[in-house]
């Protein structure tokens, strides 16, 4: 990290929150892409489905 720190000097809260945060955007992530693939495919524009 910045300054010769390492992730392992967070408090644990911190560490878990940056945990929980990137899950939630993960999911987030994920849930839009498969909502958008099936009206892509919904509409005929993705060829292989």
């Amino acid at each position: 990290m910045i300054d010769g720190h390492s992730l392992l000097e967070l408090p644990p809260g911190d560490v878990l929150f940056l945990i929980g945060n990137s899950a939630v955007y993960f999911g987030l992530g994920f849930l839009a892409f498969k909502l958008f693939e099936n009206v892509a495919r919904d509409k005929g524009l993705l060829g292989h489905y």
